[in-house]
């Protein structure tokens, strides 16, 4: 069923931020990078001539980082999943693609590359409102026990909801009551 044309228009400026704050973190890692560097390659140079050189500031060509919008940020995993469904559609950014599960409850799991401080999260269902219940769980190691970061009713087409500075290794959305099998759009934590 597709979604209603203003969906994307509510989701698209999410995707640039979410893409601008990885490629504003990338930048920041790497300034920091050339900042420790710098003083080593300084320290190798030899000195050339006693005469003062003219200093010529050109600017230094950053390639951007692009993002492939097919692949998520993060590997997510499911309880189950039907045929052309699987758990990596939700984090992919094409509201056109989505997991759903298998069952008429499940779960869909973000797993962080490290244990990272979650302010956000972000769902987007889709094919209407078919969950009724649901509760969103983070936890601090692979094998460490789920702990609840919030619940509620209704996902709908788009749920952004702030939270505390939290620590986690994995986050996921628990489907605990749904009328029909669930199906998220979009899953994503920054």
């Amino acid at each position: 069923m597709p979604l209603p044309f203003f969906i994307p228009l509510i989701l698209t400026p999410l995707v640039f931020a979410v893409a601008k704050k990885v490629t504003d973190k990338a930048q920041e890692e790497a300034d920091a990078a050339k900042a420790a560097e710098a003083p080593a390659v300084a320290a190798d140079i030899p000195e050339v001539s006693p005469e003062p050189l003219a200093i010529v500031e050109e600017p230094v060509a950053v390639e951007p980082i692009v993002l492939d919008a097919a692949l998520p940020l993060f590997p997510l995993t499911a309880s189950s999943a039907t045929e052309g469904h699987e758990a990596v559609l939700a984090g992919d950014s094409d509201l056109e693609t989505f997991w759903q599960s298998a069952e008429p409850r499940g779960w869909l799991q973000l797993t962080l590359p490290s244990m990272q401080e979650v302010q956000r999260v972000t769902l987007s269902e889709a094919g209407g409102e078919q969950i009724q219940l649901f509760a969103v769980e983070y936890r601090l190691t692979d094998d460490g026990q789920w702990r609840t970061l919030f619940a509620g009713e209704k996902i709908g087409a788009l749920l952004v909801e702030e939270v505390p500075p939290t620590l986690a290794q994995a986050v996921r959305v628990q489907i605990l009551a749904s009328d029909a099998p669930p199906a998220i759009a979009e899953f994503a934590v920054a």
